[in-house]
């Protein structure tokens, strides 16, 4: 995964609460929709359930744009933003077509 010492901990669980993750598909980063939230409801914890990977990432977008790091950089792993050298965060997310 690039730079997966960025994905800290806290955000792989962050992210799981919402419904999504990071994973490593041969060598290239993926956003996806969780499909085994009763994990965590076993626990205690409830999850929203995205319809789609394709949701996933409009979720990702849509908190990106609302000046989200965590989003940001899930999308910037997933090739679909660009990283700023001057701030050191990821910027100007990918926009699917749905949210334009």
């Amino acid at each position: 995964m690039k730079d997966q010492v960025n994905w800290l901990k806290r955000y792989d669980f962050a992210s799981k609460c919402e419904g999504w993750a990071l994973f490593d598909a041969d060598g290239v980063t993926k956003i996806w929709a969780l499909d085994d939230i009763h994990i965590f409801e076993d626990q205690g914890i409830v999850i929203p359930r995205l319809e789609s990977d394709e949701a996933a990432i409009e979720w990702c977008v849509h908190k990106a744009l609302t000046g989200s790091k965590m989003h940001l950089l899930a999308l910037y792993l997933n090739n679909r933003s660009c990283y700023s050298r001057k701030s050191g965060v990821p910027v100007y997310p990918w926009i699917p077509k749905s949210l334009r």
